[in-house]
């Protein structure tokens, strides 16, 4: 399937720029990404990291087809559930946390959730500071269906740090 088919999978319209000069400025972004994308294996070039608990095996199927809209696969991120983080530590230049209590609790922040997606927070990782974005959990997606449209927002987003 191609990167068009798993986003109308993900009931996400698709579109197309006539501007030739946004055009140009898109294409230029979109191969700067694919040119940084890690090789399969190899855990030290690992950009992405998602931070999601629980998934059922529906859910599961979902977040392989957000990992497919980005042009990655479980082979080329790192996945942890938020007991592993301090564990396994964080791996990627970004982390994409799933889902709205954990991504609360992960960042140790009380405000409503949807004040707090849609927006680069930060995670103190070993001294450093890493990107967080939070989105929704694959599960929630599917009962909500209209929330696919933000969680592709929130992914742009994180994609643009990186």
């Amino acid at each position: 399937m191609s990167q068009i088919d798993y986003l109308n999978a993900m009931g996400i319209s698709t579109w197309v720029v006539k501007d030739e000069e946004l055009t140009s400025k898109t294409e230029l972004i979109v191969g700067s990404v694919s040119s940084s994308m890690p090789q399969v294996g190899n855990r030290e070039s690992i950009l992405w990291t998602f931070v999601v608990d629980e998934l059922t095996d529906v859910g599961s199927l979902l977040f392989d087809k957000i990992l497919a809209s980005l042009m990655l696969n479980r082979a080329t991120v790192q996945v942890i559930g938020s007991s592993k983080v301090d564990e396994e530590g964080i791996k990627g230049q970004v982390v994409v946390a799933m889902g709205a209590a954990l991504g609360k609790s992960l960042l140790g922040l009380q405000e409503p959730f949807n004040e707090l997606r849609g927006a680069v927070h930060s995670l103190d990782q070993g001294g450093d500071e890493i990107p967080v974005v939070l989105t929704y959990h694959p599960d929630d997606l599917l009962k909500n269906p209209l929330d696919k449209i933000k969680t592709w927002q929130d992914l742009i987003l994180a994609r643009s740090l990186i």
